[in-house]
């Protein structure tokens, strides 16, 4: 009868991996198992709550919860250097290029509003007082 050969290393001594027979189930060893798939109800939860916070808690079509709140939000403030608003949709690409010899930033953006724009903004070196062009870019479908 012939030895049996040692496990093999498959992939070249990065780390100890070895290659295993593979196991299989015996179909007469199987169990089937019933499984209750019902949320946990958290009653605990509401009874922590008050009845503003009762009242602010929603539902959305997927069982989620969303708390709305009456509360005033603090308002955001924009730091930007520079802002381009001529997109009405959610931007998904966005590209730059900085041309050094025109002190030219471009930059190119499309959206989900089916629109692609190039935006240049050029800085003068005398005031440091950016310009900027935007300039709508025409894309066949």
């Amino acid at each position: 009868m012939a030895d049996a050969l040692p496990p093999t290393n498959s992939n070249n001594g990065d780390e100890e991996v070895f290659d295993e027979p593979p196991t299989f189930i015996d179909l007469n060893s199987a169990v089937e198992v019933k499984v209750d798939d019902s949320p946990a109800a958290d009653d605990d939860d509401d009874a922590m709550m008050d009845d503003d916070e009762m009242a602010n808690n929603q539902t959305n079509a997927a069982g989620d919860e969303i708390t709305t709140s009456n509360e005033q939000q603090p308002p955001i403030i924009d730091q930007s250097k520079a802002t381009f608003t001529s997109h009405t949709d959610a931007i998904y690409a966005i590209t730059s290029h900085y041309d050094a010899q025109s002190n030219t930033l471009y930059i190119v953006s499309g959206g989900g509003d089916d629109r692609a724009y190039l935006h240049l903004m050029t800085t003068s070196t005398n005031n440091n007082q950016a310009q900027t062009k935007t300039v709508p870019l025409a894309h066949p479908h």
